[in-house]
């Protein structure tokens, strides 16, 4: 799946992994012109991401197992805004085990 992501134009994967998550603004990486700096500073240009995404993908039906779920959850900050896990299944329905994590937005 990494080939393929890194394959991917920039907006392209930014449209992909904002359709999977329901954030139709997701912004993997900011570009801004003459950023507001500190003080009286005003650079040229400025770019920043700020993001930590895992990805768990499986080939066949029902392979997501616990405790597998549960320590690739434990990778994600607590608080942190701008994680997010991704299980990446043919399951044609969310797998009953994700239930345990529904609460959370960031497992996807």
């Amino acid at each position: 799946m990494m080939a393929v992501f890194q394959r991917l134009e920039l907006s392209l994967l930014e449209r992909l992994l904002g359709a999977v998550s329901g954030e139709s603004a997701l912004q993997l990486v900011s570009f801004v012109n003459q950023p507001s700096g500190l003080g009286h500073s005003i650079p040229d240009a400025r770019m920043t991401g700020n993001f930590d995404y895992w990805f768990e993908t499986k080939t066949v039906p029902n392979a997501l197992h616990e405790p597998q779920i549960g320590e690739h959850y434990s990778n994600l900050r607590p608080g942190a805004t701008e994680q997010r896990l991704f299980f990446v299944t043919p399951d044609p329905e969310p797998p009953a085990l994700l239930d345990a994590y529904r609460e959370d937005k960031r497992l996807l």
